[in-house]
């Protein structure tokens, strides 16, 4: 009925300038009325792909919240299940835009390039846009020619001179640009998002990030529960279309992590492989640690080129409170720009200075910090001594076979462990966020190629550092069930300390 409505009202606008006017000016004041009469989608899998849009109700809020969010400036985040219809909604409220008001130029942006446009791939986001344009009346988009207004990546409105562009997730994203929103697909998914972000905030008022949750380790999830953001929730549940049998029938096809991140809207079990299932809300505190002076506190140092040294401190009960990371790389993506061993020693430094210390501090690191480096002769452990972090503890973790597998069942049995009416761990959340994030998801098994969970640790940064600081502090400082001989350090090599 809608197709034989839309042809007919086609067929009296064609040469009807009048007529022609009048349709453009209730499209420009009315978006849902230009869902619902102009626009098109598609879907391979049914019999007739090609698909007149019809808003469904629960969309109707969406695209307005959308439209008030690009007026207004303010960012918005969509999390969703899948297949809801989320992506043509924000492409053609883009358009929409990039067609009828002027000064309107939007930036797209998905975790790859061959997601953002490639030619005849209607899953890309530039082939939906075009796709929709070949439908609509050419009265609708005067003086538009494919072959010089729809480019790679970009598409022009000769009119009003309104662009559309768009790249894959870098380190630079939409950096020089000024755009009027900047579409962030597949959010949770993106290689370097947080640089992404910082980049790209910016560029525009409005950033409209989109994505079904992976975890809670990513830039998507951080937005989603930092309370500063407008947040957009799509469940599967207000599709008209879709009930409890369509539901069932999906989860026989998928794993327990893919049904809690495409149909649930599941973050804490959306990603497969999480190395510390046992940590719980209750190990994670809210509130700001309150530094007790007289309690034993204990630094824990990792190196490489990633360095991290972590904070924390041992009550009389025998809790460990975990309250304060320092991540420092070459560019400055976790934290602090740094490149060196010293780099860190001076962050840490200065932290501990502002401290009312007045008990034991215990320093212990990564057991690696004892090999001499070819090219300056000297070792991380000297380094960090020479500065005054002394002694530094690693024998035990050096000693220890297979140290990451029984330092990571330590970490788990100490997560299990209940002492009084308290974790035996506790971390805080506004100190420490990329241990906690390292816990939720970020630290996880490796997947081989088929999709199979592996027992090797994904190596990835920082994550794999944070908790690593975290071994070497439960190894060092709290008993272990076993016998660890300690072995003879690397010598000194005179009493001259160099490489800072």
């Amino acid at each position: 009925m809608n197709i034989h409505e839309r042809a007919l009202l086609l067929q009296k606008a064609e040469g009807d300038i009048e007529l022609q006017q009048y349709l453009l000016r209730a499209c420009e004041l009315d978006i849902i009325y230009w869902f619902n009469t102009f626009c098109w989608t598609f879907d391979p899998r049914r019999e007739q792909s090609d698909l007149p849009f019809e808003l469904y109700e629960f969309q109707e809020p969406f695209v307005l919240s959308l439209a008030d969010s690009i007026c207004k400036g303010e960012n918005i985040l969509v999390e969703k299940s899948r297949d809801m219809g989320i992506s043509w909604i924000v492409l053609l409220t883009f358009q929409y835009f990039w067609l009828f008001h002027p000064g309107c130029n939007f930036h797209l942006g998905s975790r790859k390039e061959e997601n953002v446009d490639k030619k005849g791939d209607i899953s890309t986001l530039f082939e939906k846009l075009r796709y929709n344009l070949s439908w609509l009346p050419t009265w609708m988009k005067p003086g538009y020619e494919p072959k010089s207004h729809s480019l790679y990546m970009r598409l022009i409105n000769p009119v009003n001179n309104n662009v559309i562009t768009g790249e894959s997730s870098n380190e630079n994203f939409a950096r020089g640009g000024r755009y009027k929103a900047i579409l962030f697909d597949e959010f949770p998914f993106w290689p370097v998002a947080d640089l992404a972000y910082a980049s790209a905030v910016p560029a525009s008022p409005c950033q409209v990030l989109v994505g079904t949750p992976y975890g809670k380790s990513n830039r998507f999830a951080r937005e989603r529960f930092g309370g500063k953001i407008n947040v957009i929730s799509l469940h599967w549940t207000q599709h008209p279309l879709k009930d409890d049998a369509w539901y069932e029938d999906q989860k026989k096809r998928m794993t327990k992590d893919e049904i809690a991140r495409e149909l649930d809207i599941n973050y804490e079990h959306s990603v497969e492989g999480v190395v510390f299932g046992e940590l719980t809300e209750s190990h994670v505190i809210k509130t700001p640690y309150q530094f007790d002076p007289l309690l034993n506190t204990i630094v824990a140092f990792d190196f490489g080129r990633t360095m991290v040294g972590l904070i924390s401190q041992k009550d009389a009960c025998g809790r460990l409170h975990v309250f304060k990371e320092f991540i420092i790389d070459p560019v400055g993506k976790w934290g602090h720009k740094g490149e060196n061993t010293p780099d860190l020693g001076r962050i840490v430094q200065g932290y501990l200075g502002d401290l009312d210390i007045k008990s034991r501090i215990d320093y212990v690191c990564d057991p690696a910090g004892n090999s001499p480096d070819h090219r300056t002769k000297t070792t991380d452990v000297l380094i960090l001594e020479g500065m005054g972090f002394k002694p530094l503890q690693f024998e035990k973790a050096q000693k220890m076979k297979d140290r990451l597998k029984q330092g990571v069942s330590f970490i788990k049995k100490k997560l299990s462990e209940r002492i009084g009416d308290q974790e035996s761990i506790l971390i805080y959340e506004q100190g420490c966020p990329k241990l906690i994030e390292a816990f939720r998801s970020g630290y996880r098994y490796k997947q081989d190629h088929a999709g199979n969970i592996t027992d090797t640790i994904e190596e990835e940064h920082p994550y794999e550092d944070v908790v690593d600081c975290l071994r070497y502090t439960l190894i060092e400082k709290f008993s272990i069930e076993q016998k660890i001989d300690v072995p003879k350090r690397q010598p000194r090599r005179g009493n001259k300390y160099t490489g800072y």
